[in-house]
């Protein structure tokens, strides 16, 4: 028996180690100041992380973790960790002469991440025009404010990132990727508690085929099936009533 519990135990722990996420301790120059913080960096991962719930947001780990926003401790410079450095030129020197003014909340890396992504929206919008970085910042803020218990600032920024993908959506040069944006307009009609809109939007989206001009076709036809899946699962889940997504943050 005691042998039967230690395998048990034995193939619990190798699971829970093969579907884990890693950090570890970095030391980084902030681009601002000049201060060296004492950071996370990404150490390992795999593949199973699109399968988690966080796949029906469009948004997957590391941008779920707080860890992943960089605040300097001392200048408050706070942005998504693979931003934090590449900062330069006249960006750099936009974000140095206006980041006083913007009186940013954020006091060092330990922070909430709410108020680390708040302090990084007020930097970003010095510069940031990309549709899509804002779409997906919006569904990353969304889900944190949720997960904070913050359902009314959670709805405010889904709502945010719904508009900008219907608005994409409109666009020519965007065409290839309806059934991806249309996956984020279900997506964030479901979490704003519009189902049958979401239902409509997953039901336009299974007819779409995501054809990236740019891409390889094997690559296109992977993210292809894979949106397939999740907008399947997601009519499914809202087809059967289930709120364990929405009651669960």
């Amino acid at each position: 028996m005691r042998k039967f519990t230690a395998l048990i135990f034995a193939i619990f722990v190798s699971m829970t180690y093969a579907f884990s996420t890693t950090w570890h301790k970095v030391e980084v120059k902030c681009p601002i100041c000049g201060n060296m913080n004492q950071f996370q960096q990404v150490g390992s991962y795999g593949s199973y992380i699109y399968s988690w719930p966080e796949k029906f947001e469009y948004i997957y780990w590391p941008n779920t973790d707080s860890n992943c926003i960089y605040s300097c401790k001392k200048c408050k410079y706070s942005a998504f960790m693979w931003d934090f450095k590449k900062i330069g030129g006249d960006t750099l020197d936009l974000v140095k002469k206006n980041l006083k003014a913007l009186k940013l909340k954020v006091s060092d890396y330990g922070d909430k991440m709410t108020t680390k992504l708040e302090s990084a929206e007020k930097i970003y919008n010095l510069y940031m025009k990309d549709a899509d970085f804002w779409c997906k910042f919006y569904r990353v803020k969304g889900y944190h404010y949720s997960k904070a218990s913050m359902p009314i600032k959670a709805q405010e920024d889904r709502l945010k990132a719904l508009r900008i993908a219907e608005d994409m959506l409109k666009l020519d040069e965007y065409s290839y990727k309806q059934k991806e944006l249309l996956l984020i307009t279900s997506s964030m009609k479901y979490f704003t508690f519009q189902d049958s809109a979401a239902i409509q939007d997953i039901n336009l989206g299974l007819t779409k085929k995501y054809d990236d001009p740019k891409a390889k076709e094997k690559d296109n036809k992977g993210l292809d099936d894979y949106l397939t899946t999740v907008l399947t699962q997601l009519k499914g889940i809202i087809q059967n009533g289930n709120q364990t997504l929405r009651s669960s943050k």
